[in-house]
């Protein structure tokens, strides 16, 4: 019975550490000047099936399965993103509810008019979850996972599932709770 304080104390920090506002426990938005040394991380959250065009120009909608790309500039922002990712699902299918993803004359997503929307999609995102901390949303078509022919034709070239920074994140909320 004497780990029951520890356990208590434990659960306390951790509490205290879980549900601090988002602008206590994280950093300033991507369009605030940030701290030398903070990098931006690129997400890859799980595929969505979504809203597209029919056929180029069309006004009727087909369902396409698309992966979506988050850049988050301030890398300490991360986890919170991941810990809202089903927000972020939901605020891509309302985004493309009310603007369906444009297609090419094969009928493939159009990735090009895709990155011109990127900002836009961002700020659904950053709506949904409560910070502005996405300042970019890129979409490639398809269930997969990004390998280096993708990643080419998009302006980054190396991501992170959520799960990854989860899994960080966790272990350093651990170590504070040591400390």
């Amino acid at each position: 019975m004497k780990t029951a304080p520890l356990v208590l104390g434990v659960l306390a920090a951790a509490s205290v550490a879980i549900f601090m506002s988002p602008q206590q426990a994280y950093s300033a938005p991507h369009n605030a000047p940030s701290s030398a040394g903070a990098s931006s991380k690129t997400l890859q959250l799980a595929p969505l099936i979504a809203p597209a065009q029919s056929r180029p120009g069309s006004f009727t909608t087909s369902m396409h399965a698309m992966t979506p790309i988050l850049v988050v500039p301030v890398a300490k922002n991360s986890p919170l993103v991941c810990q809202r990712a089903p927000r972020v699902s939901e605020a891509l299918l309302r985004y493309f509810m009310q603007n369906p993803a444009p297609v090419d004359k094969t009928r493939r997503l159009d990735v090009d008019s895709l990155t011109k929307q990127s900002v836009a999609m961002a700020a659904f995102v950053n709506t949904s979850i409560g910070i502005d901390a996405v300042s970019n949303v890129y979409v490639i078509e398809g269930n997969k996972a990004l390998t280096t022919g993708v990643a080419a034709r998009l302006p980054f070239s190396n991501t992170t599932a959520c799960g990854t920074v989860l899994n960080e994140y966790e272990k350093q909320v651990q170590e504070m709770l040591k400390n």
